[in-house]
């Protein structure tokens, strides 16, 4: 099959990143991504970087005739067999370029929320649908009522990973680059730092547990960039610099090595206020780590019982009691469990799954 896959947001997150982890799976299956895109972005240079053939647009618009004739063109030239949009927001464009033909198929993933699409209009653009693929379960429910879309055409598609590259066998020596040893608890965060990621409930816990404890440090993975707040990666460091915490909190900023960091981890942590799913839970529970996250969206598809704990979001006293009874647990032991439980969410299974929707729908 050829697959177009159009991203047409500007960022650089799951979202973004996704088509770039399908192209290398489908091509082992002998199908081909090709990939729409806005010029300029990470997407767009990430994409050159890995040979990935991709189309541009120079901005995007909802309904914009050069778009649409833009769209049509790729589609026909490159004999597609189905379109695969990443946003609602897309369906505008791809539902006039594609007006007549009638062979292609076209899919859409909700990655961020479910819009409430209710129109005469819409009711139109999603009978062209042929699925829509909601990330968790809540989302799914979310589609059954927002959405003028046939029930049958919904499917539960969690995002997932790839266990070649999340494993326990990864080298790794982050400890002592950051001058901690083994008897040292280590408790890692990864995301925007941002705060609906809740960096600022991790601060203040971490900064409760560094008053109680000697043997712990926390470390948070990520930086300030597209985030449009009030406050910076610097700006944050420096609070924690002028605190006196600076040896046990740590803001390390944007890594590309998250799995050499999650090696030498013994609890992973991520208190975001809402996370549509959550792919780095998976990433660390594949890596051999209990985990804690907010009991919201689509989280509690992944951590079940005994994988971890669900705290309530934006809550300081919630998030210090979870990992205060976690640190009560046999970490390594839940760890080691979380490997096994994992493999449901692999990316083999995945591209299994969307492959097989893609041929009988």
């Amino acid at each position: 099959m050829k697959i177009i896959h159009s991203v047409f947001t500007t960022g650089w997150g799951g979202l973004e990143k996704y088509p770039l982890t399908l192209e290398e799976h489908l091509r082992k299956k002998g199908h081909e991504l090709i990939l729409i895109t806005i010029k300029g972005t990470n997407l767009h240079q990430e994409a050159l970087r890995r040979n990935i053939k991709v189309y541009t647009i120079d901005n995007f618009k909802k309904l914009n005739f050069k778009i649409i004739k833009k769209l049509r063109e790729i589609a026909t030239k490159e004999k597609i067999d189905v379109i695969h949009m990443n946003s609602s927001r897309e369906y505008y464009n791809w539902y006039m370029a594609i007006k007549g033909l009638k062979n292609i198929k076209i899919f859409l993933t909700f990655h961020i929320g479910i819009p409430s699409h209710k129109t005469i209009i819409h009711k139109i653009l999603y009978k062209r649908l042929n699925g829509a693929f909601a990330i968790s379960t809540v989302e799914a429910q979310e589609m059954k009522y927002k959405l003028k879309i046939d029930s049958s055409k919904i499917y539960i598609m969690h995002n997932g990973v790839d266990l070649g590259k999340f494993n326990k066998n990864v080298e790794s020596h982050f400890r002592e680059e950051i001058g901690i040893d083994n008897k040292e608890i280590l408790v890692t965060s990864i995301g925007n730092l941002s705060k609906p990621k809740g960096v600022l409930e991790w601060k203040e816990v971490a900064k409760k547990f560094v008053k109680e404890m000697d043997n712990i440090t926390f470390v948070w993975v990520g930086d300030d960039s597209h985030i449009q707040e009030n406050y910076s990666l610097e700006s944050l460091r420096e609070e924690i610099r002028e605190e006196g915490y600076e040896n046990k909190v740590k803001l390390l900023g944007y890594r590309t090595d998250v799995a050499k960091i999650l090696k030498e981890t013994d609890l992973f942590v991520l208190p975001s206020h809402n996370e549509s799913f959550g792919i780095v839970y998976i990433e660390a529970m594949a890596m051999g780590l209990p985990v804690i996250g907010c009991n919201v969206g689509g989280v509690p598809d992944i951590i079940e019982e005994g994988t971890g704990f669900l705290c309530e979001p934006k809550s300081v006293d919630s998030l210090y009691e979870k990992i205060k009874l976690m640190l009560k647990e046999n970490l390594k032991e839940i760890g080691n469990d979380n490997v096994e439980y994992v493999k449901r969410f692999s990316m083999d299974k995945h591209i299994e799954k969307l492959i097989k929707i893609y041929e009988e729908k």
